[in-house]
């Protein structure tokens, strides 16, 4: 014992524990899918090759067992009804050779001659004798008058005597041929056979239930045995000659092409393959699913609370790409909040400073506005306070885009416009002069939100058409109208008219010396940017503005 091991027993089952423990942890290593596709391949494809090798033999095996036992019991049966049918035939000529040259035509005589040609019959068949002209002389209680005897008669086959037709409508198998020798060739001699002494002939026990078994002749048709359902499309049927090739008997056994029980082997994949998609299943629910849906919920938690303590990383039996997306997210969360909150300080900081610019411009424009009006007061000349009323209302009209804006800074709207423009009007008539206070300024205006950019263009032009009406008539009125329009297709800015109707306008272009303000307003409207028309003859501008959404 000691010779086998060279080491203790202990120390070799210890080193067989661990080679184990290492081939596991190789294998939990390889990515999931290729552990999925080893599992599923190991478990699945060798049964399923034994399996459909299994059914493909023994389908093949139970095909040609049926197909020979088919082939025996269509000859068997075509022999029978052949041989059948020639006893009968030769029987009842055997009986006109014997009666000699009676005549048949009496009808009592006729009669008994029925009645002995029936008893000669194994099975039930009716008799009819007619001339060879077609006339019918006599005939049993159950035969049959719509024939299908050609005429004149003359036998169809090389080796026998007699014909042999088939009655679709009627069900019968008939047989005819000339009765005796000359002189009694002169009369006809028909047969039917009806489909149960068919039957009785070809012993009905031989043929298996289910299968079907016809007479064809040509496009007329004679079944023996109906099958009880309908024939399958795999079945092959076997088709015998009779009767000198007249007549072909069709048998169909009407079996499926492979057994019940072959059905097992098809299945015992089927078995298989469920075993390995439970086993499957289990696998991938445990390994990579939970996993899964413990990452979602930290990652939707962390959406909503940001708080970072909720993330776990996923358990131990978690695949290892789940395991590492886990400790990546944890790692990104943590680098993430830790940038959000720097970038929180630095818009707080950000916004500060821009608090603080805006409200020093502001203050600074009011002491300019304030030094103006302070100058202005000590303006000897009516040109010099003139002169100084304009720039204080442009210096206004500024502080008051401003005063806006720094309103609006925390709201992220834009300005509004029709406040705006509300106020300005109010700051220039509250700057009029004495002799100016008859000035007025008519409005019509809806609640727009624009820009920056788009509002202290708007409000130099207002006040640049301001000082001109006031300087060429103070009792010229100004009316400032400002609609909102929607856009007029999908993914366009919705967009403002404002219309400025000043009849001091009309002056402008005929005055001398105004070619600056002109120069001024068209700069102003540029920067705009949308749609104008300057008619300055009738009086008239007009500005196309985009606008903010609500």
């Amino acid at each position: 014992m000691k010779a086998f091991f060279k080491n203790s027993p202990s120390k070799t089952f210890h080193k067989k524990q661990l080679l184990t423990r290492r081939l596991f942890l190789l294998f939990v290593s390889m990515p999931t899918w290729f552990r999925m596709l080893v599992v599923l391949s190991l478990a699945q494809l060798p049964p399923s090759f034994v399996a459909l090798g299994a059914f493909i033999a023994s389908s093949h095996q139970y095909r040609l067992n049926h197909q020979k036992e088919a082939q025996l019991i269509a000859t068997e049966s075509a022999r029978t009804i052949d041989d059948s049918v020639d006893i009968l035939a030769y029987d009842v000529r055997n009986i006109f050779d014997e009666e000699g040259s009676y005549d048949f035509a009496d009808m009592g005589e006729c009669s008994l001659l029925i009645q002995h040609m029936q008893s000669l019959g194994f099975v039930p068949v009716d008799y009819a004798l007619m001339d060879t002209s077609g006339r019918l002389l006599c005939k049993s209680d159950n035969f049959k008058v719509n024939t299908a005897v050609l005429l004149p008669f003359k036998p169809l086959g090389a080796n026998n005597f007699y014909n042999v037709d088939i009655l679709e409508n009627e069900g019968q198998l008939q047989f005819s041929f000339l009765g005796g020798h000359y002189p009694l060739s002169k009369y006809l001699v028909v047969g039917q056979i009806g489909r149960d002494s068919l039957l009785k002939i070809i012993e009905r026990k031989v043929v298996p239930d289910g299968s079907a078994l016809f007479l064809a002749q040509k496009s007329h048709l004679l079944p023996l045995i109906s099958p009880k359902k309908p024939l399958l499309k795999q079945s092959h049927p076997v088709v015998i000659p009779t009767f000198d090739n007249s007549i072909n008997l069709i048998y169909d056994n009407n079996l499926p092409p492979f057994r019940k029980v072959d059905l097992l082997f098809v299945l015992l994949p089927v078995l298989i393959w469920f075993m390995t998609a439970s086993i499957g299943w289990v696998v991938v629910h445990y390994m990579l699913l939970r996993p899964l849906r413990r990452t979602q919920r930290a990652i939707v938690d962390y959406g909503k609370t940001g708080e970072i303590q909720k993330i776990k990383p996923a358990s131990i039996g978690a695949a290892r790409e789940i395991r590492q997306v886990s400790k990546a997210f944890y790692h990104v969360a943590v680098r993430l909040a830790a940038h959000e909150r720097a970038l929180r300080n630095a818009l707080q900081h950000q916004k500060m400073l821009t608090r603080e610019v805006h409200h020093r411009v502001k203050n600074n424009l009011q002491v300019v506005s304030s030094l103006l009006s302070i100058h202005s007061r000590r303006a000897e000349t009516a040109k010099e306070k003139s002169a100084y009323a304009t720039i204080q209302r442009r210096v206004n009209a500024l502080a008051i885009v401003q005063r806006q804006y720094y309103n609006e800074l925390d709201k992220g709207q834009g300005l509004d416009l029709s406040l705006l423009i509300k106020e300005l009007v109010n700051g220039l008539q509250t700057s009029l002069q004495t002799f100016e206070k008859n000035f007025q300024i008519e409005t019509e205006i809806d609640q727009v939100f624009v820009p920056l950019e788009k509002a202290m263009p708007i409000a130099f032009i207002l006040v640049e058409i301001v000082d001109f009406s006031l300087a060429v008539d103070p009792l010229l009125p100004i009316t400032i109208i400002l609609h909102r329009h929607s856009a007029e297709f999908e993914n366009t800015p919705d967009h403002a008219g404002l219309e400025i109707r000043a009849e001091a306008l009309k002056q402008l272009s005929s005055r001398k010396g105004n070619e600056v303000i002109r120069r001024i307003i068209s700069a102003f409207g540029r920067q705009l940017g949308g749609k104008s028309a300057e008619k300055e003859e009738d009086g008239y501008y007009y500005y196309d503005i985009d606008i903010l959404p609500d």
